[in-house]
């Protein structure tokens, strides 16, 4: 029994190298076209549930089991991050925040850090707010803030982000670890989601963890999964200041959580937004349900910079 584990790691040790040899041919002559292949596969091997995607000075560890955010970290070593470039470049080309120093970003549903994290790292804001409900994810987004060394950079809230404090009821996705969403209505839906397990997870608002009174240099990146309308009905401190805010735009999320008119409640003090996909053209805020139209409820969203 010995003689053949040791022969066991002696084959591993032999083989290892020559594996990730042959990975990074791969994904570097054909990267795209086997790069999810590979993940995929990964997520089949006997203890490999986790993978460290590594960039430069930037290291982000993710599930294998998450065919969304941490299949894309890993094909691309960043995840929407452009979007957040392209939205600070708006924000100061707007001339409305002469002087903003982008000091603290706040991201709500943040999940392991894929937007904070190198937003902290290459410099573009101070410090980082980031606040992630489900205990996996933030377990990771914990792990992934000191594998970074931003511990002393970061203030981190395992909670959800509503109207009030309180325990809310959060429906969770097997292979999408950013498509957990906070329980509104209990029908089927395109997704299956009936049939998703349901948790409990602590709720609080966005005005009880933020002391706006210090520091009101802030970009709010939200990205909720059509939940946004009740986080901004806990952010009166944020809306009374017309704080940039980047949300994720989803009809089918927003329809399903009845949270959009709510949304454009907590908006309509905004003068507009710009389509991160489509940045040419500012649109007014009443817009809103024009673009709730165009986008239709069938499964597509953008991201939006609300100014």
């Amino acid at each position: 029994m010995k003689i053949r584990l040791l022969f066991k790691n002696i084959l591993w040790t032999i083989a290892t190298p020559v594996i990730r040899k042959i990975l990074g041919v791969l994904l570097k002559s054909k990267g795209k076209k086997y790069c999810g292949l590979i993940y995929n596969s990964l997520s089949e091997l006997k203890g490999m549930d986790y993978f460290c995607v590594n960039e430069n000075d930037y290291h982000m560890i993710v599930n294998t089991k998450d065919r969304e955010i941490g299949k894309g970290l890993f094909c691309s070593g960043r995840f929407d991050y452009n979007k957040l470039i392209t939205a600070i470049n708006l924000i100061k080309a707007s001339g409305r925040f002469e002087g903003y120093g982008f000091d603290t970003i706040v991201d709500v549903g943040a999940n392991i850090g894929t937007i904070s994290i190198p937003a902290v790292l290459d410099g573009l804001f101070s410090k980082a707010v980031a606040v992630e409900p489900h205990p996996h994810n933030f377990k990771l987004l914990h792990a992934n803030v000191v594998l970074n060394g931003l511990n002393d950079k970061f203030t981190l809230h395992n909670a959800a982000l509503g109207e009030n404090d309180g325990v809310l009821e959060m429906e969770v996705s097997d292979d999408n670890f950013g498509d957990h969403r906070i329980l509104v209505s209990g029908d089927d839906g395109k997704f299956n989601e009936s049939k998703r397990e349901k948790i409990d997870v602590k709720c609080t608002s966005i005005d009880s963890i933020l002391d706006l009174e210090s520091n009101d240099d802030m970009l709010i990146w939200m990205d909720v999964q059509g939940y946004e309308g009740y986080v901004l009905s806990g952010a009166r401190q944020i809306i009374s200041k017309k704080m940039p805010l980047v949300i994720e735009f989803w009809p089918y999320g927003m329809n399903r959580a009845n949270s959009f008119e709510i949304l454009k409640e907590s908006l309509k003090g905004y003068n507009g937004f710009y389509d991160l996909d489509a940045p040419s053209e500012f649109h007014e805020i009443i817009m809103l349900d024009n673009y709730f139209k165009k986008i239709g409820i069938d499964g597509n969203f953008v991201d939006l910079l609300v100014i």
